[in-house]
């Protein structure tokens, strides 16, 4: 049995501060997997991170102050050649838009109050590139 935390570097992108102390708080001493939590506020920024980093995952809100919602965001994220994993985090995924998530590029939603180091360990686990070691 292999007991080496997975690495994973997981981009979240929020415009809420009290967002990124959340998912910090969720993302800190996971027993089978490190995570390297990169913050960013808006699409702008994560462009930028994705320029000089190298990202495994990207966890986007919903509805970021620039942009109206994922579906002009995420391709924003797309053109800059990333082709890892994009899942959505809304306040309410029951919205009709989120029917045709993968058109926009991106290929999960998550509700917020949905959260928890649990989902995030299976969200890594289903999504993340298998290589992330």
């Amino acid at each position: 049995m292999n007991t080496q935390a997975t690495k994973i570097k997981l981009l979240f992108v929020d415009d809420d501060p009290t967002e990124f102390d959340i998912m910090k708080r969720l993302c800190r001493d996971m027993d089978h997997q490190k995570i390297d939590l990169v913050c960013r506020h808006s699409v702008e920024e994560a462009c930028e991170v994705l320029g000089e980093q190298d990202i495994d995952m990207i966890l986007l809100d919903n509805q970021l102050m620039m942009d109206d919602d994922f579906r002009s965001s995420t391709p924003k994220l797309r053109a800059q050649h990333y082709t890892g994993p994009i899942g959505i985090v809304s306040s309410n995924v029951r919205t009709d838009y989120f029917q045709d998530i993968e058109e926009y590029g991106a290929d999960f939603r998550i509700g917020k109050d949905e959260l928890d180091r649990q989902t995030i360990f299976y969200i890594i686990n289903e999504f993340a590139p298998k290589n992330v070691v």
